[in-house]
Parts: C-alpha cells; sequence; structure tokens
C-alpha cells in the first residue's frame, strides 16, 4: 500500500523561493554586523575634560565604547597627572595616547579589552673599562677603581687593565695607589676605553713606610724598621 505524501514535491519556483529567502536572511545578517564592526574598529569620541582623573577618563570610555578597561587602581592613582583636553572625532588610541603622554603608564589592546600597565624602565647602565699607567707609561696593578660618591669600585689586574659595571651612565672615578697622587676622571655612557696616568707622589713616597701587612708613618711605627727611599 503507498503512503500518500504529506509535503508536495519541490518544484523549481519552490527552490527558487527558499533561495532568494536565503540571501535575503544572508543580506540582512551582514547588513546588521557591519555598523557594529565598523563602530568597534573606527568609533570616535567627542568630548572634552576638565581636569579629570585618569579614572575618571577611563570610566567615561568604557561607558561610552565596547572595551573594558584593566588597570591597577593604587598605581593609577600615584599618577598626579590630571586631564585637560578638548577631542573632537578622536579614536580611542588618539584619547589614549594623548591622556597617558608624560605619565608612567602606556596601554595595549587585547581582544575587547585596554590594558593600562607601567612603562618598562629601560636600564640605564653602562660599562667602564680602561688602562692604568705609570708616568714611564708602564701598567700598574693593583690600583683601586672607585665611584666616587659610592662604595662600589675595583682594582686593576697585572697589566693595568679595569672593567666595571655600573647602574648609572655618567659619573666619576677616582684612581688611587700607594706613592702616586690620586687621579679622578669623569665618564659617560660614550666613554671610550679609557687611559690614565697616575702621577708619583714624591712627598708621600719619602714619608710612608710600607709593612707586610699595610702601610703606616715613621711617627706611628715602633721597633726595627728599614726604610727604602724612593
Amino acid at each position: 500500500m503507498e503512503k500518500e505524501c504529506k509535503h508536495p514535491p519541490l518544484g523549481r519556483e519552490n527552490l527558487r523561493r527558499r533561495g532568494i529567502g536565503w540571501r535575503l536572511a544572508c543580506l540582512v545578517l551582514l547588513l546588521f554586523m557591519a555598523p557594529c564592526a565598523m563602530a568597534q574598529q573606527g568609533q570616535t569620541f567627542t568630548v572634552s575634560f576638565k581636569a579629570n582623573t585618569l579614572e575618571e577618563v577611563f570610566d567615561y570610555l568604557s561607558k561610552n565604547s565596547d572595551y573594558v578597561f584593566t588597570y591597577n587602581s593604587a598605581d593609577l592613582r600615584q599618577e598626579a597627572k590630571r586631564v585637560t583636553h578638548d577631542f573632537k572625532n578622536a579614536t580611542l588610541a588618539a584619547i589614549l595616547d594623548e591622556c597617558l603622554k608624560g605619565t608612567a603608564f602606556t596601554y595595549e589592546f587585547i581582544d575587547r579589552h585596554v590594558v593600562v600597565k607601567k612603562r618598562e624602565e629601560k636600564s640605564e647602565s653602562v660599562t667602564v673599562k680602561g688602562i692604568v699607567y705609570d708616568e714611564k707609561r708602564q701598567p700598574l696593578p693593583g690600583v683601586t677603581v672607585q665611584v666616587v660618591g659610592t662604595s662600589v669600585g675595583t682594582a686593576t689586574t697585572s697589566k693595568g687593565w679595569f672593567s666595571i659595571d655600573l647602574p648609572l651612565q655618567k659619573g666619576k672615578l677616582k684612581f688611587s695607589f700607594v706613592g702616586y697622587k690620586d687621579k679622578e676622571v669623569e665618564f659617560t655612557e660614550k666613554s671610550d676605553t679609557l687611559r690614565i696616568y697616575m702621577e708619583e707622589n714624591v712627598e708621600e713616597l719619602d714619608e710612608a713606610i710600607v709593612v707586610a701587612y699595610g702601610e703606616t708613618t715613621r711617627r706611628k711605627a715602633t721597633g726595627s724598621i728599614s726604610v727604602v727611599k724612593a
């Protein structure tokens, strides 16, 4: 027994109508999505800020855009900058660039989030190197090299060479050695290999008495000591 078909066969006309229906549905969907995509990518703002804090600015932008702002409130409150600026048809990036200019913060777009974070501090260090000579242009070993005003220092090698990494880009080095006059030399991050020439201190050589564990003077010395002139 043949069963009666409840749905009539799809004719060419029905197929054509259904095809038009699908195309119309897709078109409507695209037209609906297009303004949203354009708003997300090219949304602009016309707004005036008058001595507003950064938090107040971020709060406004978050409420009037599709972006969520993420930041450390404690760090942000330490920033004294107040925003006073008139924006006309400005993009979100342009507003953030202006508001964070001169502050310790920067930003990054991650999907639909704006992450505000502290700028990475650049390492301000320099390596100072050089050779220390005596008046006869012979390398001086064991010369003390110290950064003036600090306890940071080193000593020259057997060939008079020294190299020291410093957490600053400019300053002054002090060179000292028994029997020689102290010498101070300035340096910067652009300083090339330093060549230091130490000058003998004749008076110190006449008065100083070198002992096995250090140095003393005639006045302070006791016992039998042999004196060797320069």
